[in-house]
């Protein structure tokens, strides 16, 4: 033991700093060319069992999605369409269940160096049937409309309806500072 007290005492313990690195040029960003991305009937689960035999069920199914032309200082266009199923059935309480029908198609831009472009779109949720504690959504829908730049949300508008009737919705508009994260 006496000879590795002696090493450890003759080492300085103190070691000097290393030389401050010279700041570096801001790398290039990264380049992206995704000219077609698919994916076809895909099914997305999520199972909650409970005590009892009691189970939860979250379900997207015929999942297609459609991102074509993702690319730098390029528009790209997003499609999206599935089928929603959820089944609620907890052991202490009532439960129920609801499916709807999910549609979107999405223009955006993204600038060179990959920030946030324009995006323009909609996207629609139309509920097919509803039972159980989801009864009150029975002929929902939900429709999202949006045009945006990096400096003005132009039109973000939210809208629900049952059996085609209004119930309400939220619209904004207004200067955007992506930079900052900001809005007005």
């Amino acid at each position: 033991l006496d000879p590795l007290l002696k090493a450890l005492q003759a080492k300085p313990s103190v070691a000097k700093p290393a030389p401050p690195a010279k700041p570096s040029k801001p790398s290039k960003p990264p380049q992206i060319d995704l000219r077609s991305f698919t994916l076809s009937h895909a099914t997305f689960l999520k199972i909650q069992n409970h005590a009892g035999g009691q189970r939860a069920l979250l379900e997207l199914t015929n999942v297609n999605l459609s991102l074509t032309n993702l690319q730098n200082g390029q528009t790209a266009r997003l499609q999206l369409e599935a089928a929603l199923r959820i089944a609620n059935n907890p052991p202490a309480a009532a439960g129920g269940s609801l499916e709807a029908g999910i549609k979107g198609e999405f223009q955006f831009s993204l600038t060179p160096d990959l920030k946030a472009g324009t995006v323009t779109g909609n996207t629609h949720l139309d509920v097919s049937s509803a039972s159980g504690v989801f009864n009150n959504f029975s002929n929902f829908s939900a429709a999202l409309d949006c045009d945006a730049t990096p400096a003005e949300i132009r039109r973000l508008d939210l809208d629900f309806h049952k059996a085609g009737e209004s119930l309400g919705g939220l619209a904004m508009s207004g200067p955007l500072d992506l930079e900052k994260m900001e809005g007005q």
